[in-house]
């Protein structure tokens, strides 16, 4: 398919957004929203600063100079034992880059090497005739290069069929010129005409308070938007009330999915960390009915939600024999899928791996809900 044909204009469903959040340090998933991300835009003329991961040898190298056990390209090549040649080749770059001044031997930190030791990025000047840089529309902070035009949308070209896919973050900054100041080695600002572009994106709010955001990076986890958003979230109160999650709310719409798939013997219960199950007898299971087969036992319904977004309601089973039974049912089927993969490979395969593990995991202490004024002990689930 091509991109305007993508059904979520990412290459990866709101499902397996769901699954990969889940599969993370920050807490069950309990709310997704697939947005368009608002950010800007701005072609720089000249030299402009881009960003990357500090390597190891980078660090090393910058630290060493920055703590006087390698004043010279002699006292460098013993820290790093490597041959002086050699090092002549990464001065070199360090130098073009911006990290590293030299006079003859002797050698100090330049600016970029200086904040690229204290943020621990590598901060390097690039040399071009024009460059383009993206900015966060909310915090106004300059995206590293993993990010590029073809991932992202053009607001000129909206339809109606985006209103229905996306939840639209409607707020965001005006376009200020200090924002240029990260990414500009010049003392003067350029004058620059920023174009304002949107960001397909998918957010998993978990029952920890974390916001989980996936797009189309190659590790689909994006950390630089996940801190972006919690700065904007706190600078931002349109952006906190949208993104914000509602228990009861998300309480009435599991129960309205209940009803809605005749399925009204589940029972609603929240977790000690947040998140939403829909507890079945094993009975349930065995008649291997959708959406109660055992494949699904322990994946995310996803269910419309008041807000825009949808609540990531779990099928679950109290029964612990059960989702053994449906955690080798689900192993079956991925072998069946990747016939050419060992054991040890499926074993480390990212796909349902955690939620297999966690259907064999003893039983967890959930908290149902209760009427106010009504205390109850914590059940089983």
């Amino acid at each position: 398919l091509n991109r305007d044909e993508r059904p979520f204009l990412i290459p990866y469903s709101p499902q397996a957004a769901v699954e990969l959040a889940a599969r993370g340090e920050r807490g069950a998933p309990v709310m997704l929203w697939r947005v368009l991300y608002p950010l800007w835009e701005v072609e720089l003329p000249g030299t402009r600063i881009t960003r990357r991961d500090l390597s190891p040898l980078e660090a090393t190298m910058l630290r060493a100079i920055r703590e006087g056990a390698a004043r010279t390209m002699v006292d460098l090549a013993f820290v790093l034992g490597i041959e002086q040649a050699l090092l002549e080749r990464v001065i070199a770059v360090q130098q073009r880059v911006g990290h590293i001044t030299r006079s003859g031997d002797d050698l100090a930190l330049g600016r970029l090497g200086v904040a690229s030791l204290r943020d621990q990025i590598s901060y390097r000047r690039a040399e071009a005739g024009r460059g383009t840089a993206y900015f966060d529309g909310f915090t106004l902070h300059p995206l590293p290069d993993l990010y590029g035009r073809q991932q992202m949308l053009d607001p000129a070209e909206r339809d109606d069929s985006w209103d229905q896919r996306f939840f639209s973050l409607l707020s965001a900054r005006a376009w200020e010129p200090n924002a240029l100041k990260p990414v500009i080695t010049g003392r003067t600002l350029p004058d620059v005409t920023p174009r304002a572009l949107l960001l397909p994106m998918y957010l998993v709010a978990t029952g920890a308070g974390a916001v989980v955001a996936l797009t189309d990076t190659r590790e689909r986890r994006d950390r630089v938007f996940e801190e972006q958003i919690a700065v904007a979230i706190e600078q931002d109160p349109f952006l906190g009330a949208a993104l914000a999650v509602d228990a009861a709310q998300l309480r009435e719409a599991a129960k309205t999915w209940l009803v809605q798939q005749h399925l009204t013997q589940g029972q609603i219960t929240i977790t000690a960390a947040g998140e939403v199950r829909a507890a079945f007898s094993p009975e349930a299971f065995q008649r291997d009915q959708k959406p109660l087969t055992l494949q699904r036992l322990g994946e995310y319904e996803l269910i419309a939600a008041e807000g825009g977004g949808q609540a990531c309601l779990r099928l679950w089973c109290a029964d612990r024999a059960t989702r053994a039974a449906a955690a080798a049912a689900q192993e079956r089927t991925q072998r069946a899928r990747q016939p050419d993969l060992t054991a040890a490979q499926l074993a480390a395969h990212e796909s349902q791996r955690a939620i297999r593990l966690e259907l064999q995991a003893p039983d967890q202490i959930t908290v149902a809900p209760t009427p106010a004024g009504q205390r109850k002990k914590p059940s089983r689930a």
